[in-house]
C-alpha cells in the first residue's frame, strides 16, 4: 500500500491516525486508525477503512450528531466545488459587492475575499459597497 497523506491527533486516553491509502490496483481509500495511550503497542487497536464516496455523508452524520450531543463542531476550511468560486468571480465583476456575495453563499466575507484574490482579482477596499467596476463599464463611460 502507498501512503499519499498521514496525519496524527491524540486525545487524553488515544492516538488517531488518519491515512489516505492507495492500493496496488490504483483505488483510494481512508484508514483511521486508533491507538490507545500505550505507546509500547505498535498496532492499532481499532482500524476503520471508509471509502470515499462514503465521507459527504459522513460529514453530514458528524455534523448532526454533533448537535445531539451538545457541541458545535468547528469547521476550519469550507471548501466550494468549482463551480460556486466561479459563481462568485462571475457576479463580483457584474458589480455585486463582497458582502452581498457573503450572504447570497451564506458564508464569511473573508472568504468570498480569499476565493477572489487566489484568482487574481483585485479587491480595492473591502468595506466598500461595491467592486471595482468591469472594463466594459468603464469603456462606456470614457
Amino acid at each position: 500500500m502507498e501512503y499519499l497523506y498521514k496525519k496524527s491527533f491524540n486525545t487524553r486516553i488515544s492516538e488517531y491516525e488518519l491515512q489516505v491509502e492507495k492500493t496496488p490496483k490504483g483505488k483510494k481509500y481512508i484508514t483511521l486508525c486508533r491507538y490507545v495511550a500505550d505507546k509500547d503497542v505498535k498496532d492499532p487497536s481499532e482500524k476503520i477503512h471508509i471509502h470515499p464516496e462514503a465521507l459527504t455523508n459522513l460529514i453530514d452524520s458528524l455534523l448532526d450528531c454533533s448537535e445531539v450531543l451538545g457541541f458545535q463542531l468547528k469547521i476550519i476550511n469550507e471548501r466550494f466545488p468549482l463551480e460556486k468560486k466561479e459563481k462568485i468571480k462571475f457576479r463580483y465583476l457584474r458589480g455585486i459587492s463582497v458582502k452581498d456575495l457573503s450572504i447570497q453563499f451564506d458564508t464569511v466575507p473573508e472568504k468570498i475575499e480569499k476565493i477572489l484574490f487566489e484568482a487574481n482579482i483585485p479587491i480595492l477596499d473591502s468595506k466598500a459597497s461595491k467592486p471595482p467596476k468591469s472594463y466594459r463599464q468603464h469603456r462606456k463611460k470614457n
